[in-house]
């Protein structure tokens, strides 16, 4: 199973969770038992580690963050998660932020975003810096407290501004890779995450619209009704595939959401006037 975060504490209707303009809230302890999940999010966050360690793999790469670590993490990212008890007990809170937080971050703070290098996961350690620490203890009480949003707001931009300078370098190719995919934010996350989506209600599921505001939604900015850009994303991406891998019929259905080959292969020939065979065989003459 993939956990779509923060998607998926808002459907649990986690007591912790707190949810305000542009920023999400959560603090989470973990005593039961050592536990792997595969992830993906649909807004910027950083996890905030206080106890216990967190192992990432993602893209070919791996990422230790330890008790006194912050992970920071844009939207879109899927990624291996293994949680590692300290004692017993796993301890986080996590922000979650969109575009208009981070941009709003780097004008407040006239964060010049030069041309550099981009990184989509990064960490940076607070626990040696006793005021870092502090503003850290300071937000978890916050959060615990559930205080004004106001407060809640003024701290996290003050922890993110103590990531900057902490390490401007790194930082900036965080801010970077936060901006570069943030075009429209329901857009993103519906093709970031077609191969996962089945059907109109989960793409409600991942964007938090409702069916009404979904379709308006796809009729103003694709006109097209879910159902109608949906499928014209599936068959768009099973005939990349079919150009540029050598995957089966079968595994290419697979890929794109269809339980049956046979329904496949009957809307991509509605589509393009070919069945995937014949398109495959076609292109590579």
């Amino acid at each position: 199973m993939t956990y779509i975060v923060p998607n998926f504490f808002e459907q649990e209707n986690y007591d912790s969770l707190m949810e305000f303009e542009n920023f999400m809230a959560l603090c989470y302890i973990n005593k039961v038992k050592d536990s792997k999940i595969f992830a993906r999010s649909t807004m910027h966050y950083m996890v905030v580690l206080l106890e216990g360690s967190k192992h990432l793999q993602y893209d070919g790469r791996q990422m230790e963050v330890k008790s006194g670590e912050i992970c920071f993490l844009t939207q879109g990212n899927y990624f291996m998660s293994e949680r590692l008890a300290d004692k017993g007990t796993y301890k986080t809170f996590l922000i979650f932020f969109d575009d208009r937080f981070v941009s709003e971050f780097v004008q407040k703070f006239q964060i010049d975003l030069d041309e550099g290098e981009i990184e989509s996961i990064i960490k940076v350690p607070f626990k040696q810096d006793v005021h870092f620490s502090q503003e850290i203890k300071l937000l978890e009480e916050y959060l615990n407290q559930k205080a004004d949003s106001r407060l809640i707001r003024v701290k996290i931009e003050e922890i993110l501004l103590l990531s900057f300078l902490q390490n401007q370098k790194l930082f900036k190719s965080y801010l970077r890779s936060t901006i570069k995919n943030s075009h429209d934010r329901v857009a993103y996350i519906l093709e970031s995450n077609i191969d996962i989506i089945d059907s109109v209600e989960d793409m409600c599921s991942l964007t938090s619209l409702t069916n009404q505001s979904l379709r308006s939604y796809t009729k103003r900015h694709f006109d097209k009704t879910p159902r109608e850009w949906l499928i014209t994303q599936k068959l768009d991406l099973a005939k990349t595939l079919l150009k540029n891998s050598d995957k089966s019929i079968q595994e290419i259905a697979t890929s794109c959401g269809y339980s049956s080959v046979s329904w496949f292969i009957e809307q991509f020939k509605s589509r393009f006037g070919k069945t995937p065979r014949e398109f495959r065989e076609d292109f590579l003459v």
